[in-house]
């Protein structure tokens, strides 16, 4: 598992295991390309619908009905959000000025307001996201999965036969994600998501491109004035 470990961690970090799936707004996860971006008509339509959410009642097929309930649905969570963007800035620069001043009881108390600011907006996201059926949340859930896998495997240069079964690998898990109990469960199938696609999908030659994109490794920590530098091994 270890020649993994680069890769799956490569592709939680392209929000697939920061937040659950279901409740990431735009900007979490990539794009995999223009062909799945919704359009001009598809960012307008949908019922005063527009971007992320307009995307999202395109893909999971919302009814007219549920078009209409789910932008009513959304208006407490977008006020809710621009009415806490200003303070919760404000609230994230204090917390930096409290771990550089390293008073850990003060970062942890803003660190508190901003949870119990966040919890209570992403209560309303969730709650607007509750007019969707639970087959069509397993569908949006399909639809991140592929979003988030083809960010990472888009430039190995995956033709269109690839992506059809990637695709497919996605929305076939869509349903296990949806069910799956806690966040370390979805994170499980995501890893074996991951690595699925590698080894199944992926070319040699794709692979080997896969694995020279890995992310850079941190800088290594400057060792203390009369410490030797520790050695490098090899992993």
């Amino acid at each position: 598992m270890k020649k993994y470990g680069w890769l799956l961690g490569s592709l939680l970090a392209l929000g697939l295991g920061l937040t659950p799936a279901l409740a990431q707004a735009p900007g979490g996860a990539g794009d995999p390309g223009k062909k799945d971006r919704p359009g001009k008509k598809e960012r307008k339509a949908k019922g005063g619908l527009r971007g992320y959410y307009a995307q999202i009642a395109s893909i999971c097929k919302l009814t007219p009905e549920q078009v209409e309930k789910f932008a009513e649905a959304l208006k407490p969570y977008m006020e809710a959000q621009k009415a806490n963007r200003d303070k919760l800035t404000e609230l994230r620069k204090a917390q930096t000025e409290a771990r550089k001043a390293k008073d850990k009881d003060k970062a942890a108390q803003i660190a508190k307001q901003i949870k119990e600011i966040q919890d209570a907006i992403d209560a309303l996201r969730a709650k607007a996201m509750d007019v969707l059926t639970d087959d069509q949340k397993i569908v949006w859930e399909g639809h991140l999965l592929y979003r988030s896998a083809m960010q990472r495997f888009k430039k190995t240069g995956v033709d269109e036969a690839q992506q059809k079964k990637i695709r497919e690998m996605c929305d076939a898990k869509g349903k296990a994600i949806f069910e799956a109990k806690d966040e370390k469960a979805k994170r499980a199938i995501r890893n074996a998501l991951a690595k699925e696609v590698f080894d199944t999908v992926l070319t040699p030659e794709q692979q080997a491109k896969a694995k020279a994109a890995k992310p850079k490794t941190p800088r290594e920590k400057r060792p203390k004035k009369g410490k030797p530098a520790p050695e490098a091994t090899e992993k």
